[in-house]
């Protein structure tokens, strides 16, 4: 085969050995053979090379015979001691993080029937929002949430509804006034007062009913006609005046439930007797009542004694009272 360069009709300058054609194939493919061999034996050497040479089909066993004919010196003498040792290489071992689950808040919530609480975990910490009806709801969705594993505290942000409040305001809207509305820590709605009809006392029920977060509704109002009526008050005591008489002088004393008594008896009695003949010792007590009596005690002469008893009765009409006379 000629290393002399040719210059054929078709163009190729090189060597003839490598011209296009089954001598390069076959030059080419012998090349490669020898690369592959040779580097399956140079890695069987160590632990790393026979893996690589393992997955990539290589023959470890042959390429290693194959280097060591190679290795071996003109005079068959075995050249191994002249080569370092192989070295083994460490294959750095990968280790894969398990990924840590998020303790499930929102999965504990659902399932207690807590779906509109919002929640969200910091670590180990649950933080907890959103609106319940009551306490009672607001510690039973903390007790959820710490019960989940890997949750150490809550965060409990959930504002109780005033329930109470929002049905007045229901009612109020609706026209319906007077009724005392207490809801306790259960959502039971109490309501309590007068109304005016059975229709005002249903429909006030209905709308305390209507509020998200009642359970149930107590309805203690009572229909205005059926309310017992409010017991009398205690009659007031009587006034009772006493009008002594001594030397023709006509002297009242005691109490009478108003001013009006008072001058309406002085008065009387002096347009009968005279002024200068009345003397007034009235007090006055409201929480006398209207009716009374006027005595007349002390002694007079028949004469006198007819004027003062005409004096005590005008007096005694006047004020609404009788007359006791003890002359």
């Amino acid at each position: 085969m000629s290393n002399i360069d040719n210059n054929d009709d078709d163009g190729y300058t090189g060597p003839e050995w490598y011209r296009p054609g089954k001598n390069r194939d076959l030059f080419l493919g012998l090349l490669v053979i020898f690369l592959l061999v040779g580097l399956g034996g140079v890695l069987s050497r160590c632990d790393a090379g026979r893996d690589f040479a393992e997955r990539f089909g290589f023959d470890s066993d042959g390429g290693e015979e194959l280097v060591e004919d190679l290795d071996t010196d003109d005079d068959g003498g075995d050249d191994d001691d002249d080569l370092e040792p192989p070295r083994e290489v460490e294959v750095p071992q990968t280790t894969i993080a398990t990924p840590v689950e998020s303790p499930d808040v929102r999965g504990a919530l659902d399932s207690a029937n807590f779906g509109d609480i919002g929640e969200r975990v910091n670590g180990s910490v649950a933080v907890l929002t959103g609106t319940v009806a009551s306490q009672a709801l607001k510690d039973e969705a903390e007790a959820e949430a710490l019960g989940v594993s890997g949750i150490d505290e809550v965060d409990n942000q959930i504002v109780v509804r005033d329930l109470a409040q929002e049905i007045r305001d229901a009612h109020a809207a609706d026209g319906i006034e007077g009724v005392g509305v207490e809801v306790d820590e259960d959502g039971v709605a109490v309501l309590t007062g007068t109304v005016p009809d059975e229709a005002t006392r249903a429909r006030a029920e209905e709308l305390a009913r209507g509020i998200d977060g009642v359970t149930d509704v107590d309805n203690q109002l009572v229909i205005e006609e059926e309310a017992a009526p409010p017991p009398p008050p205690p009659p007031a005591d009587p006034f009772a005046v006493t009008g002594a008489v001594s030397d023709g002088v006509l002297t009242l004393t005691g109490a009478v439930p108003s001013e009006e008594v008072r001058t309406a008896m002085v008065e009387a009695a002096s347009a009968e007797l005279g002024a200068e003949s009345v003397i007034d010792e009235l007090t006055i007590d409201d929480a006398l009542g209207e009716e009374g009596t006027l005595t007349l005690t002390g002694e007079a002469d028949a004469e006198a004694a007819d004027a003062i008893v005409q004096a005590a009765g005008s007096a005694a009409d006047e004020a609404g009272a009788d007359v006791d006379n003890q002359l």
